[in-house]
């Protein structure tokens, strides 16, 4: 193999949806958090959405990883 070359990597499928899946639930669960799906109280506001943005925040951060292929690592190679 020539020093310019790069090996194939096997994409790992079932991590790859189970990882597009989670960003889901975690955004998904942020905005419930912000339209107040589960009912807390008034005096819980502030956790509410300190736990909507953390969750949102969090999904964006996998998206990011998932999408630049650090999430997704391989150990073989073609």
């Amino acid at each position: 193999m020539a020093a310019s070359e790069e090996p194939k990597r096997k994409t790992n499928w079932l991590g790859l949806i189970f990882g597009i899946f989670m960003i889901f639930v975690y955004v998904g669960m942020g905005v419930l958090m912000f339209v107040n799906y589960f009912g807390f109280d008034d005096q819980w506001t502030w956790a509410r959405i300190l736990i909507g943005v953390v969750l949102c925040a969090y999904g964006v951060f996998r998206g990011y990883r998932l999408y630049k292929g650090i999430d997704i690592s391989s150990t073989g190679v073609e």
